[in-house]
């Protein structure tokens, strides 16, 4: 019953939405996954409201660097019931939307 409890409050005071990935994201993205989609960053995404949601509130990806997002991943990924490729999807979406803005676009520049 508490766990019920801390699992209502901790919806109830969810302060941040979880940015949904534009075409500026993907090109982010796509300098650390080249072959990365829209629709995977849709997908990975979906997957970690859902998934992550269920038992807590979902951190906003901006709250880690793009390195350390793997090994959370990787620590989250049975206590959340993912196989290997919602893992993946995940973890492309997660270190994509940390990836700093200004980081992509000095690097592009080059």
């Amino acid at each position: 019953m508490l766990a019920a409890a801390l699992a209502a409050a901790a919806c109830a005071g969810m302060s941040h939405p979880i940015p949904v990935a534009g075409p500026d994201d993907l090109a982010r993205g796509t300098t650390r996954f080249p072959d990365l989609t829209g629709a995977q960053l849709a997908d990975g995404r979906a997957i970690f409201v859902n998934r992550c949601g269920r038992c807590h509130l979902p951190p906003d990806p901006a709250s880690r660097t793009p390195g350390s997002w793997p090994e959370a991943v990787h620590e989250m990924k049975v206590r959340a019931r993912l196989d290997g490729d919602q893992a993946r999807l995940v973890e492309r979406y997660l270190v994509t939307m940390s990836i700093p803005v200004a980081q992509s676009e000095s690097g592009s520049s080059r």
